[in-house]
Formats: C-alpha cells, structure tokens, sequence
C-alpha cells in the first residue's frame, strides 16, 4: 500500500535558519520548530512539553524563508513527515522527526492579548 505521511505543525524556531546549496546546485533551508501544547489544569494554563521538528524547503520556497524567518517566528508547515536516523555526538543511535514542507507560513497573531491564538489559518481553516 503506497502512501504517504502528511503532517501539520504550529510553532516557533528555535534558531535562524541555515540555508545550504547542494552539490547539484538546489537549494535547501532547515530549521527547527518547537511545538508546546497549551494544557488546562484547575482553570490555570500551562505549558506541556515540547516537541522539536527538523523543517526542510527546497529552492525557491528556502530563498523565501532565508529572508523573513529569524529565532522565535510563530509559523505553520504542512509537508510529508519522516524519520531519521542519525549518531550524536556520544556516538549513540536517534531519530529525529523532520517535515519536508509543502507550504508554510508565518503566522500573524492578536495585539494586545495575552493569548498566542492566531487571528486565523493561513488556508482558510
């Protein structure tokens, strides 16, 4: 059964991105995006934890995001989703979640609200 793993994430970057151009000459942008949930306990908001996601774009879509995305920019993605394996510095085996994303956007939010609720979906939603 062919098929493919389609996610959506809402968060901020960690860091700049870093755009790189591959040997055969694409260009490509990653970065990463934290995802907290908002968790209710006895009418008092919490932060849960949060979830990293590795983002990829390609070509023109990274020359775009080299540009307007900077620390700390509320996004949303939405791409296939993979994992990856890789050693880290102590020589032990992880995964690591990525997106390669199909569109994204920045997301605009309220002034002067306490909330971090955008005003709406970049598609409408």
């Amino acid at each position: 059964m062919a098929g493919e793993f389609l996610g959506e994430i809402r968060g901020n970057l960690g860091a700049d991105p870093e755009l790189k151009v591959t040997p055969n000459g694409k260009t490509v942008c990653n970065f990463s995006v934290g995802c907290t949930p908002r968790i209710e306990k006895d009418g008092q908001w919490t932060d849960g934890e949060t979830t990293w996601v590795r983002v990829t774009l390609w070509d023109k879509e990274a020359e775009i995001a080299i540009d307007v995305l900077h620390k700390g920019t509320l996004v949303d993605v939405k791409g296939v989703v993979t994992n990856r394996k890789y050693v880290d510095k102590e020589g032990v085996e992880k995964t690591s979640l990525e997106l390669s994303a199909r569109k994204w956007a920045i997301v605009q939010t309220r002034k002067n609200t306490t909330t971090k609720e955008p005003e709406s979906s970049p598609w409408g939603n």
